[in-house]
């Protein structure tokens, strides 16, 4: 009987995770659009243009703003405290897309500057992705001729320095800390030495524009939502069968999971080793965001309430609820819970943190 219950203790605490709310705190004025974590701090952004970083007691350590413009990605570089930030900022009028990494004082240590770029690449970079904004200013102008709406696609210049051509939208840190992976909105990927280098750079083509990048070694990226890319070989390899689906990587397992563009409802787990498949049940639930700490998977539903999964899919606890309110999604009626917009998990799975659409920020301590 002992035997038994020290079975069903042991498994108990490996299967059932429970996260409770630690401390809630209300420094940003507007939504939270990114979060990231150590596992000693976290940052967050928000579209108030401001960048906090904080302990898991809900101190804050040092905030950082900007004037004008948008705060797209954070990262911090493992061990090291440093915060990586890219930004879109105003330059003589111009956007200026450019990653700046932070030490934990808030002191910019470093801007990351593309001397690669001309200007006539960056121009030509841009009428090749513009042809539906061209097509939509054109037609605006010439059936409201009186708005007055200028045709300059507004194209960065080179000459203010610039990361990428359009604004940053993933950041990946090797395990080894001595690479730095960057994607922008027109899908160019960069790989970049500690001191600012360009070793490798690539247009990566996919259906997607909302891609994340993952280091899975210090060669191998992951790209989203179905490609393995080594760069020290340039071999780049897909994933069939699963481009409609958002993708995120733990270790050998890829959770693939809801798509706005694409009817992608059932959710499930890949090994990308074997490729047996893990059947979620997601009826209803559709995750617009997973993330994955070193153990488990998290998925923010449209239902706004926070999943914890398992390597293989499993649940082991949901939480975040705050309200209860009745709304139409894809057609369908559900309910939505909170206001949550983006969670972060610290790699050691201790804290998870929610920020919501007013600038809420939770801490959710693992018990």
């Amino acid at each position: 009987m002992k035997k038994t219950l020290l079975l069903l203790f042991f498994y108990s605490q490996i299967y059932s995770q429970d996260y409770k709310k630690e401390k809630s705190v209300f420094k940003h004025s507007e939504e939270i659009n990114s979060i990231a974590t150590t596992n000693d701090f976290f940052a967050t952004s928000s579209i108030d243009k401001s960048v906090i970083v904080w302990n898991y007691k809900g101190k804050k350590i040092y905030k950082y703003k900007i004037s004008k413009g948008k705060i797209n990605a954070l990262k911090f570089i493992p061990k090291s405290n440093v915060l990586l930030i890219a930004t879109t900022e105003k330059k003589n009028k111009q956007n200026r897309h450019i990653l700046k990494s932070i030490d934990i004082k808030g002191n910019l240590l470093k801007e990351f500057i593309d001397t690669t770029l001309t200007q006539p690449y960056v121009d030509s970079l841009f009428l090749a992705n513009s042809n539906s904004v061209i097509k939509a200013k054109s037609s605006i102008i010439n059936s409201f001729p009186s708005l007055n709406i200028s045709e300059n696609l507004n194209i960065p210049k080179v000459k203010h320095g610039l990361s990428h051509a359009e604004f940053i939208q993933s950041i990946s840190i090797a395990p080894s800390n001595k690479f730095i992976a960057t994607i922008d909105y027109f899908r160019t990927l960069k790989i970049w030495d500690l001191n600012g280098n360009i070793i490798y750079k690539n247009q990566i083509y996919n259906n997607k524009k909302k891609t994340n990048i993952f280091f899975i070694s210090d060669t191998t990226l992951f790209i989203t939502p179905n490609m393995t890319l080594n760069f020290e070989s340039n071999n780049l390899e897909k994933v069939g069968d699963y481009e409609k689906f958002m993708t995120s990587p733990l270790n050998t397992k890829l959770y693939c999971y809801f798509d706005y563009d694409f009817a992608t409802e059932n959710e499930k787990v890949l090994d990308i080793k074997s490729g047996s498949v893990n059947f979620v049940n997601s009826e209803d639930i559709y995750s617009i965001k997973t993330i994955a700490s070193e153990k488990y998977f998290v998925n923010l539903g449209a239902d706004r309430l926070i999943r914890v999964r398992s390597e293989n899919g499993k649940t082991l606890t949901t939480f975040g609820k705050t309200k209860k309110e009745s709304s139409i999604f894809r057609g369908k009626r559900l309910i939505k819970y909170s206001d949550i917009t983006e969670i972060g998990i610290s790699p050691n799975s201790d804290y998870i943190i929610s920020g919501t659409r007013l600038g809420k920020i939770i801490i959710w301590k693992n018990q």
